[in-house]
């Protein structure tokens, strides 16, 4: 107090001072875990969804591969980096198979040209 030249001192214990501060600080935490654990379970749905037609391009290779399922193109869904990734598998796919029906046909020929080698040479 100026005009009577008393120094007024007042006490405040700092649990009771920083009450509020403490109490935004909780909330602020609790918020921020929350907001993790849902921006956590979107990411998780949002991934899920645009892995899932590899998920099912790669159970449907492997009953290809294990024989239960004929050879055939896998269905191209899904973002356009997953579509052109399964397309591109399966020109891959369709590329081996001409290789494959070549090489059969090939064969098939050679296995002719040895019969009729074997039935030269026997006749002469």
């Amino acid at each position: 107090m100026p005009t009577t030249g008393w120094l007024v001192v007042s006490t405040l214990p700092t649990s009771i001072a920083f009450k509020p501060i403490k109490s935004i600080q909780t909330e602020i935490y609790v918020d921020a875990a929350v907001s993790s654990l849902v921006i956590g379970l979107l990411l998780w749905i949002y991934l899920h969804s645009q892995l899932a037609p590899l998920t099912k391009a790669a159970k449907s290779l492997d009953a290809m591969t294990q024989g239960r399922v004929a050879l055939r193109p896998v269905s191209s869904k899904g973002s356009i980096e997953v579509r052109s990734l399964l397309d591109s598998f399966n020109r891959l796919q369709q590329q081996i198979g001409e290789q494959n029906k070549s090489l059969s046909e090939v064969a098939e020929q050679l296995q002719l040209s040895a019969k009729v080698l074997r039935t030269v040479a026997r006749a002469s």
